[in-house]
């Protein structure tokens, strides 16, 4: 279904990490829900499945770290380095307003270099925002969306996630994120069990 990936408009973010500083009071890397106010961390996916996945619904996270648009790109350098990330999720008010990648930061480093040559590489970050650095609009799939558009998307957009969407009048209200992990998981799941079936 070609129509399933889409391009945002631009809508966005959780302000604060929720549970106590910057991990949420957990390991980084592992993320708490997604919901009310707040950024939080990586989702667990269903196990046991008695048939594959076949859409983005069954197997995208729920539960991932988001940052605004308005935070600085060191704080956002921050989160990826901690929680060993390669993207981040921009929303504001749950509605999904872009994508910062960990080439989005250094790209706008090393330009920031090129114009402070003797300016300290921190605070030229600390001094840019995320919204000056995501992708926006960013693309994005819903929850029905067969997992293979998204793997061909994510292929051919040479992307290294997808956020999940329902579309409401407000926005695209964030509900999910399906990466390129996930993905492979999946395919190598299947595999193993056809395996044994054979």
């Amino acid at each position: 279904m070609a129509a399933a990936t889409h391009r945002a408009r631009p809508g966005p973010a959780f302000r604060h990490l929720r549970r106590g500083g910057p991990t949420g009071g957990r390991k980084p890397g592992w993320h708490a829900p997604c919901t009310g106010s707040g950024v939080v961390m990586e989702a667990t996916h269903a196990s046991g499945r008695s048939s594959p996945p076949r859409s983005v619904r069954e197997l995208m996270r729920r539960e991932f770290i988001t940052v605004s648009p308005e935070d600085s790109l060191l704080e956002a350098h921050q989160l990826m380095r901690m929680a060993h990330l390669r993207h981040l999720v921009v929303v504001r008010d749950g509605l999904l307003a872009g994508i910062l990648s960990y080439r989005d930061v250094q790209e706008q480093a090393l330009a920031q270099l090129e114009t402070h040559r003797d300016a300290d590489r921190m605070a030229l970050l600390a001094a840019v925002a995320v919204a000056d650095a995501m992708t926006d609009p960013p693309y994005f799939v819903t929850p029905e969306t067969p997992l293979a558009d998204a793997a061909i998307r994510l292929h051919h957009l040479r992307l290294g996630c997808l956020p999940a969407v329902e579309v409401r009048p407000e926005g695209a209200r964030l509900v999910g994120l399906i990466t390129e992990s996930d993905l492979i998981l999946a395919a190598y799941e299947m595999f193993s069990e056809a395996s044994h079936v054979g």
